[in-house]
Formats: structure tokens, sequence, C-alpha cells
């Protein structure tokens, strides 16, 4: 990865940015809200366990935080498996 340290953006390219930011803003503000049902928040792992509600959604994204902590442990830990350094 390649960090762009001390380079100034082409005058151009600001004004297109501006322009598209307000143009979403408008978009956002004029446009209805999308109805959701309440069937979208009805999730597969909804069981009590010990009494607390909705304990085994939350410790299904367990394996997630351990594969995330791994992945900074070998990515700042300056290993040799992984080179990546990015201080």
């Amino acid at each position: 990865m390649v960090w762009m340290v001390n380079q100034q953006v082409p005058r151009g390219r600001t004004p297109i940015w501006g322009v598209a930011l307000l143009c979403w803003v408008f978009i956002m503000l004029v446009t209805p809200k999308i109805p959701l049902s309440y069937k979208n928040h009805l999730y597969a792992d909804m069981g009590n366990f010990v009494g607390v509600p909705n304990t085994l959604n939350v410790i299904t994204n367990f394996p997630f935080l351990i594969v995330g902590v791994l992945g900074f442990v070998l990515c700042l830990g300056g290993g040799s498996f992984f080179n990546i350094r990015f201080f």
C-alpha cells in the first residue's frame, strides 16, 4: 500500500467532489424514507442463553473477532509471515 504524503490535489477535482456531496445531500433530503418491515430484525439466533436475550446472535460473531485480532497481531507484530507495516 502506498501512502501519498505531501502531494497536492489538482485544483479541478475539489469542486467536483463538492458538487457531488451537495447532490447527495439534496437527494437524501428530498427522497422519502424506505419503509422497513419488522421482519428485517428477526435474526436466526435470537435464542436466550443463561437468561440473556440475543446471546446466540452475539456469540456467532466471536470467530470474526478472533480472526480480526489475529490479523492485527500478525500485521503489527513484525513477524516474518506477513511483512506488512503501517507505522
